[in-house]
Formats: C-alpha cells, structure tokens, sequence
C-alpha cells in the first residue's frame, strides 16, 4: 500500500503541506503553520534528546508513509524524535503563544528550547500548550519525542498493524495532522460551543474565557451579508432568531457567527469566527407508528455508506 500513489501526490509543497487552516469551527485571524520538513531519528526508549538527528520527514505525513518521505516501520521499542526550528511571526509581538498539536499517535513529550513543556496520550484528538515562558528571541527549538506500540499496546488504534494483510490498515504513527502555533491575548476566548435548538429557533452560545475579569462578550449572527443579531451576550447565552433557515442536505445553510472578548470600556480584546446550521436529529414515529430517524421533526430517510481506509501516499 505504501508505493500506491494518488494523482495529487506529485502537487504536495513539501515546504509546507496542508496549509489551510486547522481549526474552521473556531478561527482567529493570526497563525503560523509549522508544517514541512523537520529534522527526524529513531532511538530505543531512552529520556535524553538525541544530538544527531539522520533522517527528515514531511510533517504532517506519518513515518510509514510516502509523503513523508521515509516509509519506514516503526518498532514497538522504537522511539520517534522530530526537531524543528523556527522564529515567530511578527503577529506574536505582545500576545501569548499557543503551540498546537491537531494529532499524534500516540504518547508524546515536547520540548522547547531543551526544555518539556507537557505530554500527551491519544492518537485522534487535538492538544495544545501555551509555551510563551520557554520562547526567546531569534530562533526556537522544537523537539518531539513519540512512542506508538501499535497493535502490540492497548491503545485505541483502530485497524492499524505494523505489517498490513487483508482489512488490517497500514500503521499511522507519530506526528499525522498539522502543527501550527497561535498568538492569544492574555485576556481571549479557550472555546465556545454553538447548540441549535429548532424548536425554540434559538441558538445557544457558550464561551470559555481565559480570564473574564472586567470583560464583556459581544456577538454577531449573519446570515450572509445581513446581520441578524448583534449585541452583548453573557458566557452562556440563549439568542433567539427569527425566520429561521433550517440545515438539510439539501439546502446546507450555515449561519456566520463573531465573537467578541471585550473590555469595560468595549475595546476589542480577542475575536473568533466560526458557523452553525440549525438542524434537530431525533428519533420519532412516522404515520404507521414506526420508530424512524428525523432530521429537523421529520422522518429522513438515510442511506448508510461505509467508505473507509487510509488516503494510500498520506
């Protein structure tokens, strides 16, 4: 599998693949992508940071793979180490930085500058740290160091073997989505989360501040160009809409959404973007009485698909 070659291998920018933006349900404006080439060496399970590193890899392409420019198979005993330097954008003057993770299979240790920074264990969700205190002028160091056991450890892993026969899946290990940084405000928004409620033709708004200390929140609902509300919110707020659009798959509407951190005095702290379609899954009975999945109180009738398997080069 890892020699079978789609038609847009051959387009990838090795010096920076996959570089849209990771994060399309909560957007700020500012990022750096860290993508590309970083330095790469396998050890056996040992703490100290290799001084040598022989091999480069094509993040965010796992080590098994022909993207990465590697395609080796990786050891339950094995050690991965990435090393990667970097200098900040300008936009990071002033503001906090967030170094992300979007997936690493499977525990990680990062370091910057020689120092750990914190460690994570799951090879499907996202995770970040603030790594602000360990940067310094002019060039940064970033090490990872990723241990995967495949189908040898107990870890959630799916299909994935080290050596691929019949349904079993090519092992996908190490560093596997993109790794990018963000500058933040001292004062900004963690997370929000949007809950459509169709019955009520409300949407629900919650926000997770960093510090709410003399803050306010704003927000803007459009649909396209016409704003249907704008005002200030509280960190967990109900915003009834009228003529609401509704979200099928027939007609996907998305509504447009900014939200805005504040100060006391309405100074614009920190600002995300992100979107949401109203749309209800339920389950209900139809005319007959039988028990059927609805989307938005109405029966939908579903054609389920299973189209699964690893993109072939990536």
């Amino acid at each position: 599998m890892s020699h079978i070659k789609t038609r847009w291998a051959d387009s990838v920018n090795i010096e920076n693949p996959l570089s849209e933006y990771p994060r399309p349900q909560l957007v700020r404006n500012d990022w750096q992508c860290l993508n590309g080439k970083f330095d790469f060496t396998i050890t056996g399970k040992t703490e100290d940071i290799p001084e040598n590193f022989d091999d480069e890899i094509i993040v965010p392409f796992a080590p098994e793979s022909y993207l990465s420019g590697l395609e080796k198979t990786i050891e339950p005993d094995d050690y991965m180490w990435y090393r990667k330097k970097f200098i900040l954008d300008d936009c990071f003057e002033g503001k906090r930085c967030i170094l992300h993770f979007e997936a690493v299979d499977w525990r990680c240790m990062v370091y910057i500058n020689g120092k750990p920074v914190g460690t994570h264990q799951g090879g499907y969700i996202p995770f970040s740290f603030d790594i602000t205190n360990h940067l310094r002028e002019g060039f940064n160091e970033l090490v990872v160091r990723v241990f995967d056991p495949t189908e040898t450890g107990w870890q959630d892993r799916g299909k994935q073997v080290r050596k691929s026969t019949g349904f079993w899946y090519t092992a996908t290990s190490g560093i596997w989505q993109t790794v990018w940084l963000e500058p933040v405000a001292e004062k900004h928004i963690d997370n929000i989360r949007l809950t459509p409620d169709i019955d009520s033709s409300a949407i629900r708004i919650e926000t997770i501040v960093s510090d709410a200390e003399n803050t306010q929140l704003r927000t803007i609902i459009k649909d396209g160009d016409t704003i249907v509300f704008a005002g200030k919110i509280s960190a967990d707020e109900t915003v009834k809409l009228k003529n609401v659009k509704l979200w099928s798959p027939e007609d996907p509407f998305l509504y447009d959404i900014v939200i805005a951190l504040c100060d006391d005095d309405e100074n614009i702290l920190d600002a995300v973007s992100s979107y949401f379609g109203m749309r209800k899954f339920s389950i209900g009975y139809d005319d007959r009485a039988i028990p059927r999945l609805f989307l938005n109180n109405k029966p939908y009738f579903q054609t389920g698909l299973l189209d699964q398997g690893y993109w072939p080069d990536g």
